[in-house]
């Protein structure tokens, strides 16, 4: 049976399968085909999955296994008829499916489980901001949304670009339009927290001479922590909110409390800061 040049199918065996499947699947979604060539549905099956992979435009990638040839491998993953194809994600088997399958069948399994064209573009707006290009981020994120208004990974990418462009009601607009899934489940609790401390940040003159009359004014003080917030004054800020909690838990419903979870959320990753300041948080809600 023969395989298609392009990287999108290749074949895989069990010494390879580690690197060019799994660790592979970090990177892209692997289906592997389990065949042989005495098998006449695999046949049938092969060549349909081959143009489907080559067609994909990276959407997912065809690892060709044949059983003869790697039956310790087919025995480990349990292969016991032929074809057999797995969808391997993130390392794992995420579904599967056995016989030879019309097209039709198999763009429906494609689609329940792969990302769309629109995801792969959100992702690399998501990429574009991670690396600090918010401008061409933001291009990416708004293109998406013209095909996909309810692209739920460029509805979050946008609206923490609008935030730091403090454009709050914007902000909450796209927010207000986004379904909770796991994959933004971080980037949209970043941007939960933001639009919290944007909201409550008052203005930083005012607030400190308020505090330096009147060092109880929680008002102020809480106002004052989403500013040092906002500004990336993430210590000064926890601090004041702890002060808060440890003053009157009922504050704002427990505002001091959620300013430090909003805090918490936008803080850098492996920031010292958490650790530091949810053990001190602990310390006091759990005595």
């Amino acid at each position: 049976m023969s395989i298609d040049p392009s990287p999108a199918a290749f074949e895989a065996t069990e010494r390879d399968f580690e690197q060019t499947v799994i660790q592979k699947s970090f990177e892209v979604p692997v289906m592997v085909d389990f065949w042989a060539p005495w098998c006449a549905p695999c046949k049938e099956l092969g060549p349909t999955l081959e143009r489907m992979a080559a067609d994909s435009k990276g959407r997912f990638v065809l690892a060709k296994v044949n059983v003869d040839e790697n039956q310790h491998l087919a025995d480990a993953l349990q292969i016991r008829s032929i074809p057999v194809v797995k969808l391997i994600v993130q390392g794992q088997i995420k579904d599967e499916f056995v016989g030879a399958l019309p097209e039709p069948a198999i763009k429906k399994f494609l689609d329940l489980n792969l990302p769309t064209e629109q995801d792969l573009e959100a992702e690399q707006g998501a990429g574009l901001l991670k690396s600090g290009d918010p401008a061409a981020a933001e291009r990416v994120f708004r293109q998406t949304l013209e095909s996909d208004g309810k692209n739920a990974k460029a509805l979050v990418g946008l609206g923490l670009i609008l935030i730091d462009q403090g454009k709050l009601d914007e902000a909450k607009e796209q927010l207000g339009q986004i379904d909770e899934e796991d994959d933004i489940r971080r980037e949209l609790a970043q941007l939960r927290a933001k639009v919290f401390l944007h909201e409550h940040a008052g203005d930083e003159m005012a607030l400190r001479a308020q505090l330096q009359s009147d060092p109880m004014n929680l008002e102020a003080k809480f106002g004052l922590a989403c500013r040092d917030a906002v500004a990336g004054r993430h210590g000064p800020a926890l601090e004041a909110f702890l002060e808060i909690v440890k003053t009157d838990r009922k504050f704002r419903d427990d505002g001091g409390r959620k300013g430090m979870v909003a805090v918490f959320d936008v803080l850098p990753p492996k920031s010292r800061l958490e650790p530091e300041y949810r053990n001190k948080l602990s310390s006091i809600l759990f005595v």
